[in-house]
């Protein structure tokens, strides 16, 4: 697999971690599906970002935080742990210096709450995923910024519209039951009264800096369900 060593589980099941920025090519010995990586996260560029990953591994193995057959799983996970908070490092360092730390936090945080359970479109490459986060982000945040309360009430609604009906994505990489679908759903219906209210709680109340970042977020996670969902029409 492109000179990569997967985990052994990894190997022998169908697996895609929804949550990762790279996502390793799997194959489904039964279905003989493959899903495409990004070969950045593979080629000599990274060596010493792997060998970083390797050492804490080693790290873990040593102290007995791991067992020595989970080595190559504890690999993954912390590239993917690594990989994560990078992204999030450079979205709240520009988000915070063109909107400010309140904003920049709520949307931060309102997003990640939201984006665990709905999913939402996915990029192949880390860099396309940085780019269009980026453009999301201060997309949403600029423009509830710079409009009326009436108009923020509206995006709070269509948003709220959209996220019921396109959440959770589901496809042949997730592959989610009918019951776990059920469950999502939910779950997300519980989320967004939860968001709604503080949302609400924060635009009337003086403290329209956060609000706005909790408007940004549900207006983010909207988005990215219309875009996975056009992905997946497109690939039909």
């Amino acid at each position: 697999m492109d000179g990569f060593n997967l985990p052994e589980k990894l190997k022998h099941s169908l697996f895609c971690d929804i949550e990762t920025r790279f996502c390793y090519k799997i194959m489904d010995v039964e279905k003989n599906i493959v899903f495409k990586t990004s070969k950045n996260a593979l080629d000599g560029r990274n060596l010493q970002w792997m060998k970083l990953q390797k050492k804490i591994a080693d790290f873990c193995v040593k102290n007995e935080l791991v067992e020595q057959g989970m080595f190559e799983w504890c690999v993954y996970s912390i590239e993917k742990k690594l990989v994560t908070f990078s992204t999030w490092v450079v979205l709240i360092s520009i988000g915070t210096r063109l909107f400010g730390f309140r904003c920049t936090l709520c949307f931060t945080l309102g997003f990640l709450v939201l984006r665990r359970r709905t999913n939402g479109y996915h990029a192949k490459t880390y860099i396309k995923c940085l780019i269009v986060s980026l453009l999301i982000e201060c997309g949403s945040i600029f423009v509830v910024h710079n409009i009326s309360m009436e108009r923020l009430v509206f995006i709070i609604i269509f948003s709220n519209l959209t996220i019921f009906k396109f959440a959770p994505v589901n496809n042949e990489q997730i592959h989610l039951t009918v019951d776990e679908m059920n469950a999502m759903k939910k779950e997300i219906r519980k989320v967004l009264i939860g968001m709604d209210i503080l949302c609400l709680l924060c635009i009337f109340c003086h403290t329209r800096t956060m609000g706005n970042g909790l408007v940004a977020a549900l207006a983010a996670d909207a988005i990215t369900l219309v875009a996975a969902d056009l992905h997946k029409t497109k690939e039909r």
